[in-house]
């Protein structure tokens, strides 16, 4: 996959051509064009590693649920201390 690092060198490239001297204007507006495209996809790109980023940061902060919801510890003997002493 392309960085936008790499993005950014061919929008320049592109907006080069597109200001050469005696370049046909159809040309240099296609070749406009073309660079800020290149230009919005490398912002793009910067955006959505900002987003990885961030979710990975959520991820690390959040602790793994438990199997089927909250977890109990069975005792022993189900029944209350004053069940217990009632039934005594």
């Amino acid at each position: 996959m392309q960085t936008a690092e790499q993005f950014d060198v061919y929008a320049e490239k592109y907006l080069a051509l597109a200001t050469e001297q005696g370049i046909p204007i159809r040309r240099a507006k296609a070749l406009m064009g073309i660079s800020r495209s290149l230009i919005i996809l490398a912002e793009q790109l910067r955006r959505l590693a900002q987003i990885e980023e961030e979710e990975k940061r959520k991820t690390r902060c959040l602790r793994p649920p438990t199997e089927g919801g909250l977890s109990f510890t069975a005792r022993a003997n189900s029944r209350s201390p004053r069940a217990q002493r009632s039934a005594a």
